[in-house]
């Protein structure tokens, strides 16, 4: 019966100056199961729910991965454009230099272009964390926008429905003692 014991089934968090108990685990679950089941009356079991669901935020997903097609496309350019480039420098090199060869003296022309292809990968890959940073940025704001709709929005609406119930109310009085 340890498994039962506090210490392994729930968390007591202080909310607020409140003391709030959050299971940890399904070993309560399991007690009451099995407690119903060996009573005998199938009513309770049948009755009570039987586990956790998964209910995502389809629309913030269909939102998260419109914002990513948006910037998919420019991604892949810049991956294929830095693929190239990388490719377009290796080949420099080895026809600079002989295979085997530790040290390459390099011509000016080719010391050149080499420099002109490495800033242009430098180049490539900020330009591809920018659209990254871009990505993230779009999908925290879908968030933050979903979480400020909870908090200020449907409060703000159950406020004012609560006024204009108040209002409602203290007009009729006014007329029924009149």
């Amino acid at each position: 019966m340890d498994f039962l014991s506090d210490q392994f089934s729930v968390q007591k968090i202080n909310f607020l100056g409140q003391s709030i108990i959050q299971p940890t685990n399904d070993n309560l679950n399991l007690m009451l199961n099995a407690t119903e089941h060996l009573s005998g009356n199938e009513a309770l079991m049948s009755i009570r729910s039987r586990g956790r669901f998964s209910r995502p935020f389809t629309r913030l997903i269909v939102m998260q991965q419109q914002a990513q097609m948006r910037y998919q496309e420019e991604e892949r350019q810049l991956l294929s454009q830095l693929d190239e480039v990388q490719q377009r420098l290796n080949n420099l090199l080895e026809s600079a230099g002989e295979k085997g060869q530790k040290e390459v003296i390099l011509p000016k022309e080719v010391q050149q272009e080499i420099e002109q292809f490495r800033e242009e990968e430098l180049q490539t890959r900020r330009k591809l964390r920018e659209v990254r940073k871009i990505l993230r940025q779009d999908i925290e704001q879908l968030g933050q926008g979903l979480l400020l709709l909870n908090m200020l929005l449907v409060p703000l609406i159950v406020g004012i429905i609560g006024v204009v119930v108040y209002r409602y109310r203290t007009q009729k009085r006014r007329k029924t003692i009149r």
